[in-house]
């Protein structure tokens, strides 16, 4: 994490300590393989992806995987387990890597997506029996988890995850997406890094909800969200 933050840490510094953890190395080679990437070659050394992906990239790669790697929620609570919540993480910072305005911020978009759900890995470790109640009253009441959540607890995961980014020091746009990302209208206006549009839209279109068509027309974007949806099948085909 002192590498990952410090301003002095060069690809190689990075690379070097992703080197000396197999399972995070195993990882990340896995994922800048996926299709979402679209190498022409295979990348099979940390070094090449350092390269190949450039260093904030890999910087986001590696926290987030530690992130799920270190969680200690080992048990399956009402149908969560850790490795559906990193195959979706990833999922939606995939998309929402590819849906984002600004290409520039394409890896702080990509971030906000594997990190928008971190706040359920805290409610499934820290407050485990809330949390199955939670999972249980959204599906006995067919409402999003999100919702049960604020009844429940007076919080969401989102916010709770949000919190958190904060005190990691995370950019602000990171921040505000993962706060935010169930409930973007809550934004006055549109963000101008459109992170926040892109990581809502793209965890909806992963998790094929509906998405809300006044808040689509509000921010102008209600004529895109075909294109969005074949950009979404495309990669889970891929």
């Amino acid at each position: 994490m002192q590498a990952l933050v410090s301003e002095r840490s060069s690809a190689s510094d990075i690379a070097g300590i992703i080197r000396h953890d197999i399972a995070m190395s195993a990882k990340i080679l896995q994922l800048v393989n996926s299709a979402f990437f679209n190498h022409a070659t295979k990348i099979s050394t940390i070094e090449q992806a350092v390269v190949q992906l450039g260093l904030q990239m890999v910087k986001n790669l590696a926290l987030s995987v530690k992130v799920f790697q270190d969680s200690r929620v080992t048990r399956i609570t009402q149908g969560f387990s850790i490795e559906a919540a990193s195959n979706h993480a990833f999922h939606t910072a995939a998309v929402a890597r590819q849906l984002v305005t600004d290409h520039s911020l394409a890896e702080d978009a990509f971030m906000a997506g594997m990190l928008h759900d971190i706040g359920k890995l805290i409610l499934a470790e820290k407050l485990p029996d809330k949390f199955s109640a939670v999972r249980y009253l959204a599906t006995t009441e067919q409402i999003p988890v999100h919702v049960a959540e604020r009844q429940l607890l007076g919080i969401t995961h989102a916010e709770i995850g949000g919190y958190l980014l904060g005190i990691w020091g995370l950019p602000y746009p990171i921040v505000k997406a993962v706060t935010n990302h169930h409930e973007p209208s809550r934004v006055p206006e549109r963000t101008e890094s459109g992170i926040l549009e892109a990581v809502f839209v793209a965890n909806c279109l992963v998790n094929e909800a509906e998405i809300d068509e006044d808040y689509l027309e509000e921010i102008g974007m209600q004529d895109k969200v075909q294109t969005w949806r074949e950009m979404t099948s495309e990669s889970e085909m891929a």
